[in-house]
């Protein structure tokens, strides 16, 4: 039926929410056709004015769609959702052909392996994505995910690296070592009696985090355990400098919703 992509995001939630409402995007205002099958740029940055954490280190979110059919309209209906709790944000975007939901869920339970993630220093928030495809063929559709991020310089596998004029990619790969290697990839290096499993060895998931700071110097850090994490220059400011943060995923046989 579609695509779902998980993801958590750590951070201060706060109040300011949103009200449930529909909204009305426009082309060249709110987003940009590139093709009738490609839509760049659609905002999906209502969860700014809930989470401090992005207010201090990120400036916008948006989401681009690429299908093998025509999806692209001159205005895209948005309809959001918060529920009473307040723990669950969501945004459903119509498109020609496909339906895009965004949610946003306040959770308690550790970060999902296969996710890709934003850590602050309280809360976790889930962000997963659903695509509908309301076609009656399959096809293939792109999903990239793009956060401009208030800083020229990161951190990856113990390097740190600067802002670019060309795109930088970085991906998450298996390694195999031994376990007390294995906890020092994690943080864990001084946990007692490492040395007894030093002939065990274990293959896992490294090289998928990357870490800035925020002009108020708070350490914010990124990880990206399905897709590969791609860095680029998106610019300078009078007050700001950063970069695009990015993930991106091609959903092949992306499948009709069965008719009842």
């Amino acid at each position: 039926m579609g695509g779902v992509v998980g993801a958590y995001f750590l951070a201060n939630f706060i109040s300011g929410l949103p009200r449930n409402g529909e909204s009305i995007l426009k082309s060249h205002k709110d987003f940009s056709i590139v093709t009738p099958e490609e839509v760049q740029n659609i905002p999906d940055a209502e969860v700014f004015k809930q989470f401090t954490a992005f207010q201090t280190g990120f400036s916008d979110l948006d989401f681009s769609l690429k299908a093998d059919t025509a999806l692209a309209s001159e205005r895209i209906v948005k309809k959001t959702q918060l529920n009473p709790e307040k723990t669950n944000l969501s945004n459903r975007y119509e498109l020609n052909g496909v339906t895009v939901t965004t949610d946003y869920e306040r959770k308690e339970k550790p970060v999902e392996d296969k996710s890709v993630s934003l850590s602050g220093e309280t809360e976790k928030i889930k962000q997963t994505i659903k695509l509908k495809n309301h076609t009656e063929k399959e096809q293939t559709v792109t999903v990239t995910s793009r956060a401009k991020i208030s800083s020229d310089t990161i951190r990856y596998e113990g390097r740190e690296y600067q802002l670019t004029e060309n795109a930088q990619t970085f991906r998450a790969y298996d390694k195999t070592a031994s376990i007390p290697e294995f906890a020092k990839d994690l943080g864990e290096a001084d946990l007692p009696d490492l040395d007894k499993f030093k002939n065990y060895e274990h293959t896992y998931k490294t090289g998928s985090v990357i870490s800035f700071l925020t002009e108020d110097k708070r350490k914010l850090s990124m990880t990206g355990r399905m897709p590969p994490i791609l860095i680029t220059k998106f610019g300078h400011t009078k007050t700001k400098r950063g970069f695009f943060w990015s993930w991106c995923l091609r959903i092949s046989r992306f499948r009709p919703i069965p008719k009842r």
